[in-house]
């Protein structure tokens, strides 16, 4: 059921003119994105440009504008 939907939403966030989508995947969801995103390309057609890294890292890149389309990590804890 989860890979059902994270199959989903990797297919509802791609852009309307993609060839392709930027994804950010943090270190603790490398097995699952290693496995999705070959599904991903082969159901949409477009690539999928991974960067791989800590979830913090990665997080923090994203607030300072990084250009990631979406973004794969298990579980993340953010402060108000």
């Amino acid at each position: 059921m989860k890979r059902y939907l994270l199959m989903m939403a990797l297919c509802a966030v791609q852009p309307a003119f993609a060839g392709e989508v930027s994804v950010a995947v943090a270190a603790n969801f490398t097995g699952a994105a290693r496995d999705l995103l070959p599904l991903f390309e082969k159901a949409t057609g477009d690539t999928a440009k991974i960067s791989f890294g800590s979830t913090g890292k990665l997080y923090a890149q994203i607030e300072n504008g990084a250009p990631f389309e979406l973004f794969l990590a298990r579980a993340i804890a953010l402060k108000s």
